[in-house]
């Protein structure tokens, strides 16, 4: 799972996130959230607060953020438009227990927050899980495993999936991210399950050329280019093993 920051980046993170225990350091602070981020019993939040201001949960903007960079984008515009308010950003975490993560009627960005923190969460969840875990989820999940090792050559490159099957004129087909781990296909389809329990979802798997994957190193989105850099570490692998 990503981490919301890196310790590395605390000095740009100073001046604006901020704890009520002024005895908190930014490495005590920054520790505190990456904890959070492995609990399951927890939800973090960002919000921005306006200094001398009474300090509201969501902000003064009424907004959660899952992460300090999009809070701390949010905070420099904010400036931009008031140079003369000191904002600052406050953290904190819920039990998850007092959230409802089935409120439709939720404000949209308390939405967006609630659909981060249950990817997380399943994150978490499949993490954890057996191989019995996982074959109960995907029953051919041992036969799929068969699969990928018998098409680990370097002339090709698998991948996995997650896309709705109950597509009619109504609906638009909603498809994850292409994965090189099916365990990160079945959360994509865990999710999509919770946030969408009306539609239907099926992992896919495929293969394509390693060359015309090759082609796309560098030139193509953020979510794409992990997969070319999985087959890339593969790639090297299989070369070092002389297969």
């Amino acid at each position: 799972m990503n981490q919301i920051t890196d310790i590395s980046q605390q000095d740009s993170i100073n001046p604006y996130l901020r704890s009520s225990n002024k005895n908190k350091t930014p490495e005590k602070m920054l520790a505190q959230i990456d904890a959070w981020l492995l609990d399951e019993d927890f939800c973090h939040y960002f919000s921005i607060q306006i200094q001398g201001q009474e300090v509201y949960p969501f902000g003064v903007i009424n907004r959660p953020f899952f992460y300090l960079d999009q809070a701390e984008r949010k905070l420099e515009s904010l400036k931009s438009k008031n140079p003369k308010i000191c904002y600052y950003i406050s953290y904190g975490a819920f039990p998850k227990s007092i959230l409802d993560f089935e409120d439709e009627g939720a404000p949209m960005w308390e939405r967006v927050w609630l659909n981060q923190h249950e990817f997380r969460l399943i994150n978490l969840s499949v993490e954890k899980m057996t191989e019995d875990d996982l074959v109960k989820l995907i029953p051919n999940y041992k036969d799929v495993l068969i699969w990928q090792a018998e098409k680990n050559t370097s002339q090709s490159c698998h991948y996995y999936f997650a896309q709705s099957f109950d597509d009619s004129e109504n609906e638009i087909t909603t498809s994850s991210a292409f994965y090189f781990n099916l365990k990160d296909a079945l959360i994509a389809k865990l999710y999509f399950e919770k946030t969408m329990p009306k539609r239907r979802f099926r992992i896919h798997s495929g293969v394509m050329s390693t060359q015309g994957l090759m082609k796309l190193d560098g030139r193509t989105s953020e979510r794409f280019q992990e997969l070319v850099d999985a087959h890339k570490e593969r790639l090297a692998s299989l070369k070092n093993k002389g297969e």
